[in-house]
C-alpha cells in the first residue's frame, strides 16, 4: 500500500490548470444519482457525488450540488461552515470508483481504494458551491490501476490527489 502525502495549502494561491485534449476514447451516457448506486456501495449519506457527466473509456467528470443541509455542515464549524477534508478526498475517489466500475469489463466488482499520492488541498468547500470533480486513468493493468482526480469550484481548483485502487470479484 502507498504511503500518503499531504499537503494543505491555506490561504488559497492562484493556480494555472492545464486540460488534457479530448479524448477519443467511446463516451457513455451521463448517470443520475440511481444508477451510480447500480455501481457504488455506497448509501445515503455516504454517497457524495450527484451525477456523473462526460463518461468515457480513461476519463469522467462527477458533479456534486453543496446545499446547507449536508450533514457534514452542521457540527463542522457552525459559525463558518466547510466540508470536511476527509469527505472531500472521499467524494473524490468515490467519482473515480463509479467510472471504472461503470466499464462494462468491471460491472459486478467491487472496486477498493488502496492509497492516495500526491494529494493537495488549497481550500476546504463551503455551502452553496457547485464541485466538479474531473477524473483521469492514469494506468489500469490486470485488477489495479491509478488514476488522478481534481476537485473544482468553477475555474477554482480545490483540490488534487492521485488514487490506486484495488478490483475485486465480489
Amino acid at each position: 500500500f502507498s504511503a500518503v502525502r499531504l499537503r494543505v495549502i491555506y490561504p488559497p494561491r492562484n493556480l494555472v490548470c492545464h486540460r488534457e485534449p479530448a479524448s477519443t476514447a467511446a463516451k457513455r451516457p451521463a448517470m443520475e444519482t440511481r444508477e451510480i448506486l447500480n455501481y457504488l456501495p455506497h448509501r445515503d449519506p455516504m454517497l457524495l457525488i450527484d451525477r456523473l457527466t462526460d463518461v468515457h473509456e480513461d476519463r469522467a467528470t462527477g458533479l456534486k450540488q453543496l446545499s446547507q443541509n449536508e450533514w457534514f455542515f452542521q457540527g463542522h464549524f457552525a459559525d463558518d461552515p466547510e466540508m470536511p477534508v476527509s469527505l472531500l478526498l472521499e467524494s473524490m475517489g468515490q467519482t473515480g470508483a463509479a467510472a471504472i466500475l461503470s466499464r462494462p469489463e468491471n460491472q459486478g466488482k467491487l472496486l477498493f481504494l488502496a492509497g492516495m499520492d500526491l494529494v493537495e488541498v488549497e481550500r476546504a468547500p463551503t455551502p452553496g458551491q457547485s464541485l466538479r470533480y474531473e477524473c483521469q486513468l492514469l494506468r489500469f493493468r490486470g485488477q489495479s490501476g491509478k488514476t488522478q482526480v481534481s476537485c473544482y469550484c468553477g475555474e477554482e481548483r480545490l483540490a488534487f490527489a492521485e488514487y490506486t485502487f484495488v478490483l475485486s470479484e465480489s
